[in-house]
């Protein structure tokens, strides 16, 4: 995953939509999805962590009562050390 977003960062739009605009996007317009691919490349961490912080934000989503999710503890889910080898690698 890390080295898949490494590759975004440092690819085209265009790059990209080559790459995977036919099979993944095609419900969309050419112009339409390579706009999108712009946009997700402009918010997309590109470190791949996930911070006890985000983590946070995001439970507040997916462990409401209608998801019927068990809440989860950040330590229990999150493991950085395969973020870490991939950074080395």
């Amino acid at each position: 995953m890390y080295h898949a977003m490494q590759w975004i960062k440092e690819s085209s739009v265009d790059q990209i939509y080559n790459l995977v605009g036919e099979e993944y996007m095609s419900g969309f317009k050419t112009e339409q999805a390579k706009r999108e691919i712009a946009y997700y490349k402009n918010i997309f961490n590109y470190e791949g962590s996930v911070h006890k912080t985000d983590f946070d934000n995001g439970a507040k989503v997916w462990f409401r009562d209608f998801t019927k999710i068990k809440r989860q503890n950040y330590s229990d889910v999150v493991d950085m050390s395969f973020l870490n080898k991939a950074q080395k690698s």
